[in-house]
């Protein structure tokens, strides 16, 4: 029942929509194709009206501007042919403007233009039959074409003003069409108005009340009030099949509401034991930093710190510092553990943070992880104690034994055969290397043992370019290579230690001329990051770079490429990725391309200024 009013009722509304909008398109149709064919019309009439004017202009210039001199002796007769086209184009307009003519006005002055015209064509079958070459005939000849152009001229603007008149009449009357046209438009949107207000306040308590009413009932459903089951209706239409429809939905909902709430139990307890199962301690946080949930080892760690109800105050920086760039801090060196004491014993632990998030985006949380590193630690610390004592412990005698081979050599203790000379020279060399490698030892164990204390300043990085630059200047010149810096302008200071940043350059330096073809430049570029936060220093070589299977291990220590002619014991790299870890920059190989190998060093730019001061 409530279909077949509904229906009935938009049936009226859209037949008389239909009507307005077919009465206004034939309306506008018709204004439009009369004012066109009008429009066209007088278009034609008026171009016919300038051709008439353009014809006599053109054949006057041609054939009577030459009369106004003497004939010469010798001289042509005008070719007629032009001539004969231009009277063609004049009668062909004569006859548009003569059929096109309507009123008495309008025919009498085409009369008039078509007998001047063809007083003028014949006009000039006498100058093309008889041509004049005397001077009074050319005059003559001249005063009468001056007098048949001047009737063409003013027949044809009095035929245009005729034809302007005309359409202004045709635009005034189609004015008039508009207006009546709008009225009647407008009479039956009125009345559609009318129907659509009559069918509103008839269907609205048919549809709206009952809609309303479901509304509410849905709004309780909304707060959680499932138990909520609407009464039967009364009177029975397609609305009333919404109500038993709502009821079996929140029946739905109550039995859906049950199985969530055992699922999530369900969740809770596997997430519980897979922490349980975890023996490191285990925080997660919400992004106030507050803890949300514990495994049982994170417990115990709390109790025996006293620490209770928070992360203990020695991570907070860092989770900090995580929350703020919404990015994990996920570290492998076993140097950058956080120290507790607990029960009067140092424990070593290295935190693992990283951000988490429900499938859709919804809630984000922060999970700590603490891994036991205390054994790790002892044993690094034994290793470094081991290289330092023994590397020292070479040290000692190895120089007395290079004393005494500089002696030998120097003939302080008698001269030596060729032989014994050669030999002598080996070992001095050898003892040489010996003794940089036992540098390098010792100061790979400073750095790593956090001994070598950092001078941290300010540092122009185009400075220290330059002072490696120097110092290898010998030894790219006997390579016959050239040593480039490119640097930007208003380059920002770095934070870092003058002197170690310098040893860093140094080693990516004497890398590069030592793997770099000869005769090829070596480029030391420095750019500031995008980030805003490092300055970028690349040193860049034309090498054969380093095979892909072996870029992951060129930092590690004692390493050294497939190159067997280069010197060195594979420290360089190594050293060189501990000082600039302990700027907290980063160190870097990127790919070969174009030929080109590039290792690259980013260091923090230098922030407060007045710090260092």
């Amino acid at each position: 029942m409530l279909r077949k009013r509904l229906l009935l009722a938009l049936s009226a509304l859209v037949i008389l929509l239909l009507g307005v909008g077919t009465a206004g398109l034939l309306l506008l149709r018709s204004a439009s194709t009369e004012f066109d064919s009008k429009l066209k019309q007088s278009t034609m009439l008026l171009n016919a009206e300038k051709r008439l004017r353009v014809v006599t202009s053109n054949v006057n210039t041609r054939y009577v501007a030459p009369l106004g001199f003497p004939f010469p002796e010798g001289g042509r007769v005008p070719d007629r042919r032009p001539f004969d086209d231009q009277a063609k184009d004049m009668r062909e307009a004569v006859q548009m403007l003569s059929r096109s003519s309507s009123g008495p006005r309008a025919e009498e002055t085409v009369e008039h233009l078509s007998a001047a015209c063809e007083d003028y064509i014949s006009l000039y079958d006498d100058f093309f039959s008889h041509y004049p070459k005397e001077q009074p005939e050319r005059a003559a000849m001249i005063q009468n074409v001056s007098r048949l152009t001047g009737k063409i001229t003013d027949y044809s603007e009095t035929a245009g003003l005729l034809y302007e008149e005309q359409l202004a009449g045709t635009t005034s009357n189609l004015k008039a069409r508009s207006l009546d046209s709008t009225l009647f438009v407008f009479s039956l949107m009125v009345l559609g108005v009318v129907i659509a207000v009559l069918i509103y306040f008839h269907l609205a308590r048919a549809i709206v009340d009952p809609v309303v009413s479901l509304a509410h009932s849905i709004q309780e459903v909304k707060r959680g009030n499932f138990e909520l089951s609407l009464p039967e209706p009364v009177v029975h239409n397609e609305l009333s099949s919404l109500i038993p429809a709502f009821n079996e939905m929140a029946l739905e909902l109550r039995q859906r509401r049950r199985e969530m709430d055992e699922r999530l139990m369900h969740t809770n307890l596997q997430n519980r034991a897979v922490l349980t199962a975890i023996p490191a301690p285990v925080f997660v946080l919400n992004e106030d930093a507050s803890i949300d949930q514990l495994n049982p080892a994170a417990e115990v760690f709390q109790a025996r710190l006293g620490v209770s109800g928070r992360l203990p105050a020695t991570l907070m920086p860092v989770l900090e510092d995580c929350i703020r760039h919404k990015r994990n801090f996920l570290p492998d060196d076993i140097r950058e553990a956080a120290l507790f004491r607990i029960d009067e014993e140092e424990h070593y632990y290295l935190p693992r943070i990283f951000r988490f998030s429900a499938e859709k985006g919804e809630g984000v949380w922060w999970a700590v992880l603490l891994m036991d590193v205390t054994r790790f630690r002892w044993l690094d610390e034994m290793k470094t104690n081991l290289l330092a004592t023994v590397s020292h412990e070479i040290k000692t005698p190895l120089t007395g034994i290079r004393m005494v081979l500089h002696l030998l050599l120097e003939g302080r203790t008698g001269g030596l055969t060729p032989i014994q000379q050669n030999m002598v020279g080996s070992a001095r060399d050898d003892c040489e290397r010996l003794l940089v490698t036992l540098k390098r030892l010792l100061d790979l164990v400073r750095v790593e043992s956090g001994a070598s204390q950092l001078q941290l300043r300010p540092v122009d990085l185009t400075e220290s370019a330059e002072r490696a630059r120097q110092l290898f200047a010998t030894v790219a010149e006997q390579r016959g290579c050239e040593i480039k810096i490119e640097s930007e302008e208003r380059l920002p200071p770095v934070s870092g230690d003058s002197v170690r940043l310098d040893e860093v350059i140094q080693n990516l330096l004497s890398n590069a001329l030592k793997h770099g073809p000869a005769d090829q430049p070596v480029v030391i570029r420095l750019v500031a990051r995008p980030d805003g936060r490092f300055v970028r220093l690349s040193v860049i070589d034309r090498g054969s770079g380093v095979p892909e299977e072996l870029r992951g291990r060129i930092f590690d220590k004692f390493f050294r490429g497939p190159d067997p002619k280069t010197d060195g014991v594979g420290l360089g790299l190594s050293i060189s990725r501990e000082i600039v870890l302990a700027h907290e920059g980063r160190i870097g190989l990127l790919d070969n391309q174009d030929g080109l190998t590039e290792f690259h060093v980013d260091l923090p730019i230098a922030r407060n200024l007045e710090t260092y001061e």
